[in-house]
């Protein structure tokens, strides 16, 4: 591809010359060094500016010398040498919008510590009008020095881009052993910033022909892409995995001007036990999730077995030669909606079942067939446990909570399980299944055997997720089935008020209204939880109250509910702040939740937060050891600088892929040991400070990836890991950790599972 320097096309228009603007480097910087910021002693070297990092948000600002109108098809070459690998960035200004914001940035990733690097950047500032400054963050955990070198701005002289008008979708092949998720990219001269479609891909290793259709309208409404995404011309067509900055590899790209004409192609999203955690001594039940790639629906689907050991038999026929079909594919991926209605047209469930292979490891291969395709065979796995010899029970046995002496132990729960979100995780992470399947929250029976996987291992309260804005009130349903169960003795609860709601969302008669609804219908229940008497309600946006009442507007409306509280004779509320996500410890931003009128702060999980002390993202992803790592100095520095008592956060992580795509800071290599060493650091840490309240991250944020219940992937190892480190062993043993059908009940599925 050619290269036309931007400067060039610059000083045709303002007769400048063409080395003014091509470039910043070494002695030509000199001349802006005034505008590197929040460093220490910026010093000239051969090679270019060097900066030491001196706090949490290192950045060098360079000012452009020519402000320039920034185009679609522009990219920018940035040669570094970074003291840490991982995501850096590039912010610009302009005349139009003159400051550095979150929506002005693009990505690129330092591959290795301490060598020089040239990077591709493509900003997509189109619509921003001249630019005026430059920004480069290193991440913020960034040690010894980093040098820029050169800046340089290019436009794809060549590149005529693609006529929207004639073109509505690409075609290509891709074959992958494990699921991956991966991002359809291009820059639009319709609106600024990169544009993103999110997909993944078929685990099962087959190559198939993935088509997206860009004027679909699940599409255009994608929150990545946008409306306007696919119209004008569209620039610089690729396909990334954005996280790690790198191209998946793909294989004959086309565009389509059309629906493209593709035969019936079966993939296989998951093929294995249909129960989280399989046992012996009952049938084996397969769930097949099964994908179509193709513009024609497959018909007559079909299964056949081999390598059944002598024992084994298919017990229903009819599972082998199903009904129906899976349909046609739409040019669209659900991945990155969260919010989607229901599952693809073109996925489906299906179940096989087994007479009982006894415990123990079996394989076996399955082979789909369908009309119009070729059979496809697969490898099926199922290791199972042996049976717990548990007699059936015609409900759910009576919790035995065990005591965990002066540590009191809550966790974080996020009641969205009663519909449509689940179809955001189950085909796109099957290894997530709970213990009590892709159950419906409203039953009480549900909410009953999360209390006795609780108590049985040492959590003895939660905060509950709870949803209200502007007097509208959703995923109401969890406190209901809670007041129905049978159990509800057994645990204390209370509101998470998560108010991250849109601007004029908060005002005085808005927020009587809501602590009304509290007094009426949550604060005189025995079960609510109370700290010092008084009722307890952690508040996740106090920004968002002092966006819409102005400085003070916080504490006012904290003081509103507070008054009620009183007046209702319930003494007061006790408000916990929420610092989100955050894991700082700086002394001056801890200590303005006093001043918002606060009683306690809490994060619903910690994560790096910006700590310097833990090692950068590499690739996109943080590793869940780093966290585990950092916790107790974490909390040892919350300590030391929060003016408020605090609930240190054991984190369970993050990964919302499933629901947000590529557009992620995911956590990988979430695992029961790593968590077991976080509680065994928040036991020294309550041992060494007295702070013996600690919460857990959320244990069912099943789409965002932060989980402790019990699931086909961890087993019952986090709620474990709690119970051997804070537990008090009963003489007896540890109560039995166990799934419902173990006592032949359950499943709890919602109303439209189609199984």
């Amino acid at each position: 591809m050619k290269k036309l320097v931007l400067a060039a096309m610059v000083s045709l228009a303002c007769g400048m010359q063409a080395a003014d603007v091509v470039a910043w480097r070494g002695a030509e910087m000199s001349a802006w060094t005034n505008h590197i910021s929040r460093f220490a002693n910026p010093r000239m070297t051969a090679e270019g500016i060097a900066v030491e990092a001196v706090d949490r948000d290192p950045q060098i600002s360079v000012k452009t010398p020519v402000p320039f109108a920034g185009a679609c098809n522009h990219y920018v070459e940035i040669t570094v040498r970074s003291g840490v690998p991982g995501r850096h960035q590039l912010f610009w200004s302009s005349e139009k919008n003159g400051n550095f914001t979150a929506e002005r940035h693009a990505d690129f990733n330092v591959k290795r510590a301490g060598e020089w690097e040239t990077h591709t950047v493509r900003p997509g500032w189109i619509g921003e009008g001249r630019i005026t400054r430059l920004r480069i963050d290193p991440p913020d955990s960034l040690r010894g020095t980093f040098e820029l070198k050169s800046v340089r701005v290019f436009a794809e002289g060549d590149a005529r881009g693609i006529d929207t008008r004639k073109v509505t979708g690409v075609v290509f092949d891709a074959a992958s052993p494990a699921q991956e998720y991966a991002s359809i990219t291009w820059y639009s001269s319709s609106m600024p910033g990169r544009r993103l479609l999110g997909f993944t891909t078929s685990p099962d290793g087959a190559r198939h022909t993935y088509w997206f259709d860009f004027t679909h309208p699940h599409n255009l409404k994608y929150r990545y892409a946008g409306k306007t995404s696919w119209s004008g011309t569209s620039y610089a067509l690729a396909v990334e995995q954005v996280l790690s900055g790198r191209k998946f590899p793909v294989e004959n790209l086309r565009l389509v001007s059309g629906r493209p004409d593709l035969p019936p192609d079966i993939g296989v999203t998951y093929a294995g036990p249909e129960l989280a955690i399989p046992r012996a001594g009952r049938p084996l039940a397969l769930e097949l999730i099964l994908r179509n790639y193709g513009t024609a629906p497959a018909r007559n689907v079909r299964f056949a077995l081999d390598g059944l050991s002598a024992n084994c038999r298919v017990l229903n026929a009819s599972d082998l030669a199903p009904s129906g079909e899976i349909g046609a594919c739409e040019g669209w991926d659900s991945v990155g909606d969260d919010w989607a209605s229901g599952q693809l047209p073109n996925e489906r469930r299906f179940r096989v079942t087994l007479s009982d292979p006894g415990a123990g490891r079996h394989a076996f291969g399955l082979t789909i067939s369908a009309d119009g395709m070729a059979p496809r065979r697969v490898s099926v796995t199922a290791e199972l446990l042996p049976s717990l010899g548990l007699p059936k029970a015609h409900c759910m046995p009576a919790p035995k909570p065990i005591k965990t002496g002066r540590y009191e132990i809550g966790a974080f729960l996020f009641p969205g399980w009663d519909g449509h979100l689940w179809h955001g995780v189950w085909t796109r992470a099957p290894h997530r299944k709970p213990v009590l399947g892709w159950y419906d929250e409203t039953n009480p029976d549900v909410i009953d055997w999360q209390i006795k996987h609780l108590v049985e291992n040492g959590v003895s309260f939660v905060f509950v997720d709870w949803y209200w804005s502007r007097g509208h009130h959703s995923h109401a349903h969890w406190p209901i089935a809670f007041g129905k169960a049978r159990h509800r003795g057994l645990l204390k609860w209370s509101l998470m008020w998560a108010n991250h709601n849109g601007r004029g969302s908060h005002s005085v008669a808005d927020q009587e209204k809501v602590t009304r609804y509290w007094i009426d219908n949550y604060f005189r229940d025995p079960q609510y939880m109370q700290i010092d008497g008084k009722p307890v309600v952690s508040i996740w946006s106090p920004d968002g109250m002092e966006r819409d009442l102005g400085p003070g507007g916080c504490k006012k409306l904290l003081d509103v509910s507070r008054r009620l509280a009183r007046e209702a004779g319930l003494g007061g509320i006790h408000f916990i702040a929420v610092r989100s996500p955050s894991g700082s410890t700086d002394r001056a931003f801890l200590a303005r939740y006093k001043t918002l009128g606060f009683d306690g702060t809490c994060v619903y999980k910690y994560m790096d937060g910006g700590d310097p002390k833990v090692p950068p993202r590499v690739d996109g992803f943080q590793e869940y050891k780093n966290l585990a790592d950092a916790s107790l100095r974490h909390w040892r520095e919350l300590q030391e600088n929060a003016n408020l008592p605090f609930l240190p956060s054991l984190t369970t992580a993050y990964d919302d892929r499933p629901w947000r795509g590529e557009m992620s800071s995911p956590v990988k290599n979430i695992n029961a040991a790593d968590f077991r060493r976080i509680c065994v650091d928040a036991k020294k840490f309550a041992d060494e400070t007295g702070i013996t309240r600690l919460l857990i991250g959320p244990l069912d944020e099943w789409g965002e990836g932060s989980i402790g219940y019990p699931n086909r992937e961890l087993g019952f190892g986090m709620l474990e890991a709690v119970r051997d480190t804070f537990g008090e062993k009963p003489a007896e043993g540890w109560p039995l950790n166990y799934a419902p059908e173990d006592v032949g009940l359950g499943p709890y599925p919602r109303a439209d599972d189609p199984l």
